[in-house]
């Protein structure tokens, strides 16, 4: 068993610690947290390097899903976790397996023993790619574990099944620094895959909210016609605009016109409606 080597420089084998997501930098929590990349609930967990680039690395939790209180039921008897597939479990040795179409996950030396033997589980969908910067040492261990480059490979083997979330984690892991998706200012959109939700792996800007401008504003907002809360002016491009007030000169519309089409009521109220401070309803637009 080696002594711990200085941070960062984790390897492919090694059992780092992820750190719980309160403790990440500003820039660390809008990469991985804010944009879903990762739930809060795969923070603060064991987990395996898989592969590492860059001063990142692309790491799976190791979770215990049980303990003595419930006899270390696996998690495909639990029913919290009955949605995840049984055969994508894979257990480290002295751990219940969910068949025996994969050989057990091991450690580098037999003299290493996880401080949950009983209960260590990976579920090769979770893995994902983080900075050197949230990892930290596995302190339930004297020295460092590292699992059995047999087992790495079965891992690195497993994930790849997961096609668009194992192009994703290789995106990340190989970006160039100036690129780096942990960099403050490149927030990315969510997506949606397999009831996980990731972010695109090219920043994107999102522009500022719309803002709509009443009756009374001097710039003018182009509406279809069934949106239209004012009457037009005659001759004009049809906007938005005020109601002519009851004593207006003869070369403009009259209330008698105005009633051909609708009521005056309503057509007041509108206007009035729409001179009031209203919520943004054309951002959806």
């Amino acid at each position: 068993m080696g002594p711990r080597r200085s941070l960062p420089e984790w390897q492919v084998g090694d059992i780092a610690f992820l750190r719980t997501h309160q403790c990440f930098s500003a820039a660390d929590f809008d990469s991985l947290i804010r944009c879903r990349y990762i739930s809060p609930k795969a923070t603060c967990h064991p987990c395996i390097v898989l592969a590492v680039h860059n001063a990142r690395a692309i790491v799976s939790p190791i979770s215990a899903f049980s303990t003595e209180n419930n006899n270390f039921r696996p998690p495909w008897e639990q029913r919290c976790h009955r949605s995840k597939v049984t055969d994508h479990f894979r257990a480290f040795e002295g751990t219940s397996r969910p068949n025996n179409r994969h050989p057990a996950l091991r450690l580098a030396e037999e003299s290493m023993t996880l401080p949950k033997p009983r209960a260590s589980w990976v579920y090769l969908q979770h893995f994902f790619c983080v900075p050197f910067s949230v990892l930290g040492w596995f302190d339930k261990s004297d020295t460092l574990l590292r699992v059995h480059p047999d087992s790495v490979a079965q891992l690195n083997e497993g994930i790849k099944k997961f096609e668009d979330d194992y192009r994703l984690a290789m995106a990340r892991l190989m970006a160039s620094s100036a690129s780096s998706p942990h960099k403050r200012g490149s927030l990315q959109p969510s997506l949606h895959h397999h009831g996980r939700r990731h972010c695109a792996s090219t920043p994107t800007y999102t522009p500022a909210t719309a803002r709509v401008p009443s009756c009374s504003s001097a710039a003018t907002l182009k509406l279809p016609a069934a949106m239209s809360v004012c009457p037009p002016v005659v001759g004009a491009e049809q906007t938005v605009s005020k109601v002519p007030s009851a004593n207006v000169s003869s070369s403009k519309p009259t209330w008698s016109q105005i009633a051909a089409r609708t009521s005056a009521s309503m057509l007041q109220t509108k206007c009035a409606a729409s001179q009031m401070p209203r919520p943004n309803v054309l951002s959806a637009f």
